[in-house]
C-alpha cells in the first residue's frame, strides 16, 4: 500500500510468493491473513518494517528476501513511483540493508531510466513530441554515414556510432515505458 493503492497485480505477485514459500499450509495461511491486514491496516509500512525487523534482526537474509519482494510488488504495475522510492529505501535502513544492496535489487527490477532521458537531453515529464523531436535530432547528428560523409577522423566515427547506438537505446526503453 505504498503508493496508496494495492492492485490486483500485487496482491498476485504477493500471492505467488507467499505459495512458492517453502513452508507447511498453515504458515502459508498466516502470511495471507498478515498481508491481508497489513494491506487494510492504518499502521505505515515502516511500523511493519520495525516488527519484522524486531522479530528478524539475527536473519539478515530474511530481511532482504523481504525487501526483494517489495520490489516484486512495487514492480508489478511496471512503474517506480517516488513514494514507493522513498518508502523502500526508509525500510533498508531499517533493515540495516546497505545501499548498494539496495541499488542491485533496484537494477533488477527497474532500468535507470533517468539516464535514458538524460541521453536524449530530456526529463520524465517531457511530451512524446518532444521526445521524438529530440531522438530524430540526435540521430541525424550522430547517424555513422552522416558522420563518413563529412571525412571525420576514424576516432570521431567510432565515437558517434557508440554514441548512436546509445540514443537509439534510450529511445527504445523510454519508448517501451511509455507505450509509444
Amino acid at each position: 500500500k505504498i503508493d496508496s493503492v494495492v492492485t490486483r497485480d500485487e496482491i498476485a505477485v504477493v500471492q505467488k510468493f507467499i505459495n512458492g514459500l517453502q513452508i507447511p499450509e498453515t504458515e502459508k495461511q498466516f502470511a495471507k491473513q498478515i498481508f491481508n491486514e497489513a494491506k487494510d491496516s492504518e499502521y505505515s509500512l515502516e511500523d511493519f518494517a520495525v516488527q519484522l525487523y524486531r522479530a528478524t534482526m539475527n536473519h539478515p537474509n530474511i530481511l532482504l528476501s523481504f525487501v526483494d519482494l517489495l520490489f516484486r510488488v512495487v514492480a508489478a504495475d511496471g512503474t517506480f513511483h517516488p513514494v514507493e522510492e522513498s518508502a523502500l529505501k526508509s525500510i533498508t535502513k531499517i533493515f540495516g540493508i546497505s545501499n548498494e544492496q539496495y541499488n542491485n535489487l533496484k537494477v533488477a527490477y527497474f532500468d535507470d531510466l533517468d539516464k535514458y532521458y538524460g541521453v536524449l537531453n530530456c526529463n520524465p515529464e517531457s511530451s512524446k513530441e518532444e521526445i521524438k523531436s529530440n531522438y530524430k535530432k540526435f540521430v541525424k547528428d550522430f547517424h555513422p554515414d552522416t558522420i563518413v560523409s563529412k571525412g571525420l577522423p576514424e576516432e570521431f566515427t567510432d565515437f558517434a556510432t557508440k554514441r548512436f547506438r546509445e540514443i537509439q537505446e534510450a529511445y527504445e526503453k523510454i519508448g517501451k515505458e511509455r507505450n509509444f
